[in-house]
């Protein structure tokens, strides 16, 4: 797909701020930048001198942050952003001259627009000299337009300054702040700018009525072995202008989803696409495009809800954790007869301690359900879980016993206990919001497709 991956970087590159004993290399970077014109004449640049103008830019209310580009080691190049209220301005951009011409410029144009986005900016300027064509053509293709044309009383130079709106990139649902929480280098800003990118190609494709973020984009983290999600949705779309799956590009690999919408309308869609969807951002949208029907279709249904509810508390029941006071009694339409340690009784204690593992899981199904809230991918729920609203007390603190206990039997017993108590926990609240009423059993019985008989 090489129209897609034009404009990109060979490979992804690491972004990170300057710290006080870089900023002698950023000085060097604007002193070379001033030797060749790129940048206004000024004073001599040393790292004392460009630390003083990062304190006097906050002196005077903007923030300042310089941005240093690496290859593991290696240091590529820098940018520097100053911003307030909601307006900024990209002050300078510079890249080692073996790595140029590797669309690596634009890339870190877009990782500043990102970084700018993130922190509630709207507007960002850029002031270019005249005779600079190629950075006058790069910035236009980025989307900036000239605003003004000036000379400088520092620098006679004719300088020309360019403007463009940063869009921001709304959620279709609430953030989950324990997203907040993740740890490690994070390639957020790297990825939204190859995200940025293909928005360029992806809105010049006829049909094209909204894009989402979904994965790293939604949650403002990625790692190195996290990939670019997005989803492209519209009418009359032809596959042959996109690619389906993943594709590497800029060292990332990106796994894209095409939606016809005419063929695959939203309420056709299963839980597990309306999970991912419903937690993304908004990278385009057509005027046109009504986002509330489509926010409507994502969410839980009642009707969805309460049969998750009676499918995850049934299947807890049939490997025996369901609450002590049902056992061997008849509730909700259901004799609940199987004992927790059936596997300790069978002689294998492996397959004891898998069962509580598994049920462990089923509990976090429920809690988010429990929550109106779909139910995130099996590698999400553990780290989402305590980020809930209504959950049990003493959630957390049994979970850490039931996940630090050993896995003998002589531990089994204690850690099935604790479940358990969790379990009779959740329950109890679903009890008191009026959810388990009835004979529930019949009810799992309608929508359960192991008893369909069409199935």
């Amino acid at each position: 797909m090489q129209e897609f991956s034009k404009p990109l970087p060979e490979r992804l590159v690491t972004v990170l701020p300057m710290i006080k004993s870089e900023a002698r290399l950023v000085a060097l970077w604007i002193t070379e930048g001033r030797r060749i014109g790129m940048f206004r004449q000024g004073e001599p640049v040393t790292s004392s001198s460009l630390l003083k103008f990062q304190e006097d830019q906050r002196r005077n209310g903007w923030a300042y942050e310089a941005i240093i580009a690496w290859d593991d080691s290696l240091p590529l190049g820098y940018f520097d952003i100053r911003y307030k209220d909601a307006r900024a301005e990209i002050l300078g951009i510079f890249i080692e001259p073996q790595f140029r011409k590797r669309h690596l410029g634009r890339h870190l144009v877009r990782v500043a627009i990102a970084m700018l986005r993130d922190r509630g900016c709207r507007k960002v300027t850029m002031e270019i000299f005249a005779h600079n064509a190629p950075s006058l053509r790069m910035s236009a293709s980025l989307g900036f337009k000239q605003v003004r044309s000036f000379m400088h009383p520092a620098d006679p130079t004719k300088t020309v300054t360019m403007s463009r709106p940063v869009d921001p990139w709304p959620r279709l649902s609430k953030a989950m702040p324990r997203y907040s929480l993740l740890r490690g280098e994070n390639f957020y800003f790297q990825h939204a700018a190859v995200a940025e990118a293909l928005l360029d190609a992806f809105t010049r494709i006829p049909g094209v009525e909204l894009v989402l973020g979904l994965g790293s984009l939604a949650r403002g983290f990625g790692d190195k072995w996290s990939d670019l999600d997005m989803v492209v949705l519209g009418r009359g779309l032809s596959l042959d202008s996109f690619w389906g799956g993943e594709l590497w590009l800029a060292g990332l690999s990106v796994d894209l989803f095409v939606v016809d919408l005419d063929s695959s309308p939203p309420d056709s869609w299963d839980l597990g696409r309306r999970q991912a969807y419903e937690e993304s951002r908004v990278l385009f949208r057509k005027p046109e495009f009504r986002l509330k029907p489509l926010q409507k279709c994502l969410r839980l249904n009642p009707v969805e809800r309460r049969w998750g509810i009676y499918d995850a508390l049934f299947r807890i029941g049939w490997l025996g954790f369901a609450p002590r006071d049902w056992y061997m009694k008849p509730r909700y339409g259901y004799l609940w007869s199987l004992p927790p340690d059936e596997w300790i009784l069978r002689g294998c204690t492996a397959s004891a301690h898998i069962t509580v593992d598994r049920v462990v899981d089923m509990l976090f199904q429920l809690l988010f359900l429990l929550n109106w809230q779909h139910v995130p991918d099996a590698k999400w729920r553990r780290f989402l879980v305590p980020g809930l609203e209504l959950v049990p007390r003493s959630l957390l603190g049994k979970l850490e016993k039931i996940e630090t206990l050993p896995r003998d039997a002589s531990h089994f017993t204690e850690r099935a206990d604790l479940l358990i108590s969790l379990v009779e926990a959740t329950v109890t609240i679903l009890s008191k919001q009026g959810i388990l009423k009835g004979n529930l059993y019949r009810a799992f019985l309608k929508h359960c497709p192991d008893y369909d008989p069409k199935s």
